[in-house]
């Protein structure tokens, strides 16, 4: 078994895996497919998870191996109240874990939908690094905090 990780160093590794996620899910998006808007979605919703998974990682709250942002949704805000007005626009990006990961009879997103996932992500995982000391951000995250430029980490949505 693996030593365990300091808290810092554990949600750290969480909030960069979400980081990469959203990361993904530009790079699909500027591929301008209609076939992988649900992917772009995807990723979406697991940089969401991710954020989410570290924020109670750092609060020392247990939580289940879920998809489901509601649920996680609701732990976060029970120890944070005031990200409430985060949490709510985001949780319908829960069925991007499973949604059109499986032939059927789902019709795919729209272009306009993928990329208003992207802004939803990044602005929640922004918030819950704004939520959390420097310590427990990924090394991208805590550079743009020294250098003043913190806003430049998540700018896409304010470009397009």
């Amino acid at each position: 078994m693996p030593p365990k990780l300091d808290k810092g160093k554990e949600v750290s590794l969480w909030l960069e895996k979400a980081i990469k996620d959203i990361t993904s899910a530009k790079i699909l998006f500027r591929a301008n497919d209609a076939t992988q808007w649900h992917q772009v979605l995807f990723f979406c919703q697991q940089a969401v998870e991710k954020s989410m998974k570290g924020f109670l990682t750092w609060h020392a709250v247990k939580f289940r191996w879920t998809h489901d942002l509601v649920e996680l949704g609701k732990q976060c805000t029970d120890i944070d109240g005031a990200i409430e007005n985060d949490v709510s626009p985001i949780k319908d990006l829960t069925e991007y874990a499973w949604e059109f990961r499986y032939p059927g009879e789902d019709e795919e997103p729209k272009k306009e939908e993928a990329k208003n996932g992207i802004c939803r992500a990044e602005k929640f995982v922004s918030t819950i690094l704004g939520r959390l000391p420097l310590e427990a951000h990924p090394e991208p995250a805590r550079k743009a905090v020294r250098s003043r430029f913190y806003f430049f980490l998540f700018n896409w949505c304010r470009k397009k």
